[in-house]
């Protein structure tokens, strides 16, 4: 697109159900604002990032307004990435497990993306969010 216009965040093809899932790598490397396109990611049925040799899906439920649990909070994206270049070869060097406790998990991509990566993980979420 021309400058200032952001270009559509590409699409997966959509798991049973759950329609298409816009993948959080294929948006952020195509051209366009950053912020817009997280934006867009957070208003898809389902978003995906590639961890651990595979990937990782999950739903999200945009009708929700009485929790914040619904979407996928980009920082669990961007904290995921972190840890797996900055922080968990480290551990591995060391044959060390880290041992997650996620409070308020949401739609878990933090977790189950952890967990991918060889931790140990216990994700949490209040009771309307479970529902």
């Amino acid at each position: 697109g021309q400058e200032g216009e952001v270009d559509e965040v590409p699409e997966l093809p959509p798991r049973p159900g759950t329609g298409a899932a816009g993948d959080f790598e294929a948006a952020l490397s195509s051209k366009g604002r950053t912020s817009e396109k997280l934006f867009e990611l957070a208003n898809r049925p389902a978003v995906r990032v590639k961890v651990g040799g595979s990937h990782v899906e999950v739903t999200q439920d945009r009708s929700t307004t009485e929790h914040t649990g619904g979407v996928v909070w980009e920082t669990s994206y961007f904290l995921l990435r972190y840890l797996e270049r900055e922080f968990l070869p480290g551990l591995q060097k060391r044959e060390q497990t880290l041992k997650v406790v996620e409070l308020g998990a949401g739609c878990g991509l933090l977790g189950l993306g952890l967990s991918r990566l060889g931790c140990e993980v216990f994700l949490t979420e209040q009771p309307t969010a479970l529902e």
